[in-house]
């Protein structure tokens, strides 16, 4: 099975463990994050796990393009400044600070020209009372298409808009001469076969804040 790869956790193997005491001494909170493109090892790495999660930037039409980002988070040893050895022993402190440090990592796929467009949830719709719908069985089959393997259900690119979290899935990277990949690199990249709205996860932190707590007897 193909597994799935969440924001920056093809970069977690590859990064160096760093002391337990360190990290629990000396905790620092995420750094405002950096961006840059994709490497080559990285376009192959998310082609080998087969299915991201990411934030939607561009889907065209046009190009037969679609542009995602990934966000990683990494923590790297700093040394302390202006401390010293004494100050040190006295706090147990082992003279290294830890900073989170993030970064938008954008990549950019060819679309296979049956990927289908699909989202996870129908969302929330309103009837013509003001209250939520609900769908039926017979509607939601519906929904879903003539492909009901599919996961979710039908989706059109005004869903899929810049900023929307999705799930993409993709083939392996093709193996390309040296040549090809320097012409037209997106030919050494893994093609997309499917895009899948996801919900928005900071809606459903503020639908979780939104619930008052119970009363406790």
């Amino acid at each position: 099975m193909r597994r799935v790869l969440v924001f920056g956790a093809f970069l977690s193997a590859c990064l160096p463990v760093l002391p337990e005491s360190a990290l629990a001494q000396n905790a620092a909170k995420p750094t405002t994050a950096t961006s840059r493109v994709a490497t080559a090892q990285e376009y192959t790495l998310i082609g080998q796990y087969g299915t991201v999660n990411a934030k939607l930037q561009s889907l065209d039409p046009g190009t037969g393009t679609v542009s995602f980002t990934i966000e990683a988070s990494h923590p790297t040893l700093q040394k302390k400044t202006g401390t010293t050895t004494s100050s040190r022993s006295k706090r147990g402190s082992s003279g290294v600070t830890v900073k989170i440090e993030k970064e938008e990592i954008s990549f950019e796929c060819k679309v296979k020209k049956d990927a289908p467009l699909r989202k996870k949830e129908l969302g929330s719709e309103y009837d013509s009372r003001g209250e939520i719908k609900t769908y039926s069985a017979e509607e939601k089959a519906k929904l879903k298409g003539k492909n009901s393997s599919l996961p979710g259900y039908m989706a059109t690119m005004d869903d899929l808009k810049p900023g929307s979290y999705v799930q993409i899935s993709l083939t392996s990277a093709p193996s390309v001469s040296q040549k090809v990949a320097q012409e037209d690199p997106l030919k050494a990249r893994p093609s997309v076969k499917m895009v899948m709205l996801l919900p928005d996860p900071d809606m459903a932190t503020q639908k979780a804040a939104a619930v008052p707590a119970k009363k406790k007897n």
